[in-house]
């Protein structure tokens, strides 16, 4: 790592988990102090999260957890029991019954889209386009949160995640494993600005694909 610049983005993904008997959601995160040339502070964390699509029934109670930089925390647990919702609230995409989700001490609502979109990027687990953009399109989208428009981070994210060759075909026409692997890059590029405490929040984006383009996207999340 640069001690300079250092690494310090937050990556936050959810697993389904393997074990029928497992209850609920469970977040799995390291614990000890960040690494050397890492803020100590925290930049991402929910505070008592409740939420309910339908009252009185909670899919979400009293959720508390940090995410520190520099490390991959999980979100563990069975279809339904509330992963994706608590990465949208995360996100300030749904407004939790009570309780907050907060970056650097702010309620994440309240931050206005664009910064938020400078420091955060989602990986949602089924990536879905209203329209026929190409792969390349749908990677600079990234620039476009990111409010940056050099095309560099564009053909270095496609290359990272192998779809260079692909550049040009209609998103649509990739296969869904293919199309988890251009939301990386997006989120590669949306990110590529290595924004001071930039935040990664994946929905499963690895269970479409083969093992091996699997392991390799999981090592650039690791990379971020």
């Amino acid at each position: 790592t640069n001690p300079v610049a250092p690494v310090t983005a937050t990556v936050v993904v959810s697993f389904i988990a393997r074990a029928p008997s497992d209850p609920g959601l469970r977040v799995a995160a390291a614990r000890a102090a960040s690494p050397a040339g890492y803020p100590r502070f925290v930049p991402l964390s929910a505070d008592a999260i409740c939420f309910a699509y339908e009252p009185p029934q909670p899919v979400l109670r009293d959720i508390t957890c940090a995410f520190r930089p520099g490390a991959i925390t999980a979100l563990v647990g069975p279809n339904g029991c509330g992963k994706s919702t608590l990465l949208r609230i995360l996100l300030g995409a749904l407004t939790p019954g009570s309780g907050q989700a907060t970056l650097d001490g702010r309620d994440v609502r309240l931050i206005p889209p664009p910064q938020r979109a400078a420091r955060m990027a989602y990986l949602a687990q089924r990536p879905q386009l209203g329209f026929a953009y190409t792969v390349r399109q749908y990677v600079r989208l990234g620039l476009h949160a990111a409010q940056h428009d050099d095309e560099h981070p564009v053909d270095e994210a496609l290359a990272r995640v192998n779809l260079a060759d692909r550049a040009s075909w209609r998103f649509g026409e990739l296969s869904v494993g293919q199309q988890q692997r251009a939301a990386l890059g997006r989120a590669l590029a949306q990110l590529s600005r290595r924004a001071e405490g930039a935040v990664l929040l994946a929905d499963e984006p690895l269970s479409a694909m083969d093992p091996r383009r699997a392991l390799e996207s999981l090592a650039l999340i690791r990379d971020l």
